[in-house]
């Protein structure tokens, strides 16, 4: 599988799923301000922010296998 940059794959989550960066940022518990720049590419997440993402929007962490995470 192709890597996909981690701010696709988020931003094509939050498609599916209907959601704004506001509103998972708020109710995953991770900073709006760290969503944001996710989205931008600014910023890479560690395994920790991606399972919090992911258990939010109701995925697993493999929903972003195609992407590799900061330590």
């Amino acid at each position: 599988m192709k890597a996909k940059p981690f701010a696709v794959v988020l931003q094509t989550l939050l498609d599916k799923h209907k959601m704004t960066a506001y509103r998972l940022g708020k109710d995953s518990g991770v900073s709006h301000q760290n969503i944001s720049a996710l989205l931008l590419g600014k910023n890479m997440p560690t395994v920790r922010i991606a399972l919090k993402i992911a258990r939010h929007l109701g995925e697993s962490l493999a929903v972003f296998d195609c992407v590799t995470f900061d330590e």
